[in-house]
């Protein structure tokens, strides 16, 4: 709706504004997703310009320090290729491949489910290791380094897709919870409620 989108529009620009130390991710529009898309393959989509700005930030300062300090640091995960890991993990499990007995669809499920365990504790790392990169690289022009950066994530017109709002919802709790996450969502709630109801329900007759 209008005012969901007017809404949205709003928190985008004021929080853009208001610090240059936080972070704000395009605006998130449900209906533009492709059906069979998961919605946090999109995020994470929307992340490697970031991503790549950061790791080339990390680097030069990296080359700047003191030998001892670099040595240390080396041997951690780079941000680059963590987020090449959740990636990896994202799009594997939307692979289709159904085993032709019983056994091998034991399998399969039980190769999706330690993949989905998988994910949802690298996107944690992620989240930190990202936080961290943006407190070093912005932190870094600013005087008061003690201040947390946050990131925005902003939902828009979730109503406009029902379907797919009961998909981002189970996204936010599985790998969006993070202290330095803010989720804004804008949905006409009785679409939303109704659509999460008749899911319910179809689920309790299986």
């Amino acid at each position: 709706t209008p005012s969901n989108s007017s809404a949205a529009s709003d928190v985008y620009k004021r929080q853009e504004e208001d610090s240059v130390n936080n972070i704000v991710l395009p605006i998130v529009m449900p209906e533009v997703i492709p059906e069979h898309g998961e919605t946090l393959g999109w995020i994470l989509a929307s992340l490697e310009e970031l991503v790549k700005k950061l790791s080339d930030a990390l680097e030069v300062q990296e080359k700047n320090r003191d030998n001892f300090f670099h040595e240390c640091k080396r041997q951690k995960v780079s941000l680059a290729d963590l987020y090449d890991e959740v990636k990896e993990l994202c799009y594997s499990r939307q692979t289709k491949d159904g085993g032709t007995s019983f056994s091998e669809e034991i399998k399969i499920n039980e190769r999706r489910n330690q993949s989905g365990y998988e994910l949802s504790k690298k996107m944690a790392e992620f989240w930190m290791q990202l936080v961290e990169a943006v407190k070093i690289v912005k932190h870094r022009k600013e005087k008061d380094d003690q201040k947390e950066p946050l990131i925005y994530l902003i939902f828009d017109d979730v109503d406009l897709n029902p379907e797919k709002a009961l998909e981002i919802c189970s996204t936010i709790i599985k790998y969006l919870s993070h202290p330095n996450l803010i989720i804004f969502m804008t949905a006409d709630e009785e679409s939303v409620s109704y659509t999460h109801l008749r899911a319910h329900e179809t689920s309790a007759h299986l």
